[in-house]
């Protein structure tokens, strides 16, 4: 079924919504993390194979007790200003080829605490984090981990994360 006649990040769209919502946070209240085994520019090196093929967003609001998480596929995505914190919406060209999936998800406090305690496992290349991500450790020993979410709405989803070794 086709959503909408435009691709993801078009203005107006569901992901520059949620990222535009993101920006608009005051830097001072959001804990924000972005990791990608790809850096978005040419001028960063490129990730080391001991880290996971993992891409994604986390972004928590302290006020609000609120947030969400973004999980795709869209290699060096997205852009995101050192200095400020700002994510950039637009997508690289190479998605149209290599980007195969988008998957968000609104979260609380407690579904914020699942994700922190499966990542360390999928040992995810950040290269932006603030907040209480500032000093996250992404180490873990164990092989895998399956762990349920149960989502705002009372839905429950599971997901199955493996170490990239």
């Amino acid at each position: 079924q086709v959503i909408s006649g435009t691709f993801a990040d078009g203005k107006g769209e569901a992901l520059a919504r949620t990222i535009d919502s993101i920006n608009a946070i005051d830097k001072n209240h959001i804990n924000l993390y972005v990791y990608n085994d790809e850096y978005p520019t040419e001028d960063d090196p490129i990730t080391a194979s001991q880290n996971a093929h993992a891409k994604g967003i986390i972004a928590y609001d302290n006020d609000t007790q609120s947030g969400v998480y973004i999980m795709h596929s869209f290699p060096k995505f997205p852009t995101v200003s050192q200095s400020t914190g700002h994510i950039n919406t637009d997508l690289p060209v190479t998605t149209n080829i290599y980007g195969q999936n988008l998957y968000c998800v609104s979260l609380d406090r407690e579904i914020l605490q699942q994700l922190l305690s499966y990542l360390p496992l999928e040992k995810p290349h950040a290269y932006y984090a603030s907040g209480l991500f500032q000093n996250f450790h992404t180490d873990s020993k164990d092989n895998y981990t399956v762990t349920q979410f149960n989502l705002l709405n009372g839905d429950s989803q599971w997901l199955l994360t493996k170490n990239p070794k």
